[in-house]
């Protein structure tokens, strides 16, 4: 039996990839429009940040879990998502390449009558950046909470082989649920919200 959470999780990857796909699809349907395209690559970074965030509390909330952990066919489903999340190259790299355009367009000279625009496009750039940097080495493997993520799924694999080391699961999870801090993707989005002020 699929956990629910890990349907969400699988599904919530491909909903990622298929609005970015969708981005990508307008851009190319239309003239080259420079602002439209800022616009663009700023609701892509939103999707993004969103998704690396909500991924990542979920399969921890799943960890949480005592009815997944509990069941090996459960505990087993969630620990393949948890290692989808952590390897598959589609979401991050995504960010990397939104970052150097985001970096590049600061410096366009169409942007010079945005009074300020530039400069917020600037530090938007430096913001993601700092977000990239916290996801770990993100040339590698990697996710929000990579670090925590990998513990949970090593304890969870351990549990299956049959160790009893279900509760110090849940209590490493809702450890990390505790602590877990939203303060870069809240100040990214709130740049956004700015930068999109000054476009539009």
């Amino acid at each position: 039996m699929t956990s629910p959470l890990t349907i969400k999780v699988d599904v919530g990857v491909a909903e990622v990839i298929r609005t970015l796909d969708e981005i990508n699809q307008r851009r190319q349907g239309r003239q080259r429009e420079f602002l439209d395209d800022i616009a663009d690559d700023l609701d892509a970074v939103h999707l993004i940040v969103n998704a690396l965030d909500n991924l990542s509390l979920d399969i921890t909330q799943g960890f949480a879990e005592r009815e997944i952990i509990e069941d090996d066919n459960l505990l087993r489903e969630h620990v393949r998502a948890a290692g989808n999340y952590l390897r598959r190259r589609e979401i991050v790299p995504k960010l990397v390449d939104l970052q150097g355009h985001i970096e590049l367009v600061s410096n366009d000279r169409r942007l010079r009558g945005r009074s300020g625009a530039p400069e917020m496009l600037s530090s938007l750039a430096q913001e993601i950046q700092g977000y990239l940097q916290s996801v770990q080495n993100y040339r590698v493997p990697s996710g929000v909470g990579y670090q925590e993520l990998n513990e949970m799924r090593d304890m969870a694999e351990e549990r299956l082989r049959g160790h009893p080391i279900g509760e110090a699961i849940i209590a490493k999870a809702r450890q990390v649920l505790d602590l877990r801090s939203l303060g870069q993707s809240v100040a990214i989005q709130k740049r956004i919200g700015q930068v999109k002020a000054l476009i539009a």
